[in-house]
């Protein structure tokens, strides 16, 4: 058998691809590790990975099913509030980065988009949030809300003032 790597969404279907990771085989004994190993990488590593065997039909019908409830996520949206409730939490358990000893403050979010889920925030110093940091407030966004096999895009954009117009920095996909 060979795993079977789903990434994000309706393009699952068409964006299935063949981990070149196998698993160790069933019922043989010790477990014995096929030529091909490699483990998934770093950035993909939200996405569900089934190992099936195109031998004997393990699994396969679970890929359909991976594949809608990957598609429910990708598609998903979080309510203001709800967002907002759990962002306050996550950012102070772990607060992110300060610039030259002032605090960065994160204000409030939005999602601004499904299909890939899209966040903005509104900060006070949007260029001093870090790839790190964006991973962390992606991993909690998952642990709370789910968003399983559905990449995350995040917007920090700095809050309007009188005084300025910034527009902000977009973020990796995470």
């Amino acid at each position: 058998g060979a795993g079977l790597c789903l990434h994000g969404g309706i393009p699952a279907l068409l964006d299935a691809r063949i981990a070149v990771q196998g698993p160790p085989r069933w019922g043989q004994g010790p477990f014995i590790k096929t030529p091909f190993y490699q483990k998934p990488s770093k950035v993909k590593r939200f996405a569900p990975i089934l190992f099936v065997s195109a031998k004997t039909g393990l699994r396969v019908p679970q890929i359909f099913e991976k594949i809608l409830s990957v598609h429910g996520q990708y598609i998903r949206r979080i309510q203001t509030s709800d967002l907002n409730t759990i962002l306050q939490l996550i950012v102070n358990q772990h607060p992110p980065p300060s610039k030259s000893g002032r605090p960065t403050k994160v204000y409030y979010g939005n999602q601004v988009s499904v299909a890939p889920p899209t966040f903005v925030f509104m900060t006070n110093n949007p260029e001093k949030t870090n790839f790190a940091y964006e991973r962390y407030i992606a991993n909690q966004f998952r642990y709370h809300f789910g968003f399983e096999g559905s990449p995350l895009n995040f917007i920090w954009r700095k809050k309007k003032s009188a005084r300025s117009n910034n527009t902000g920095k977009k973020s990796w996909k995470i």
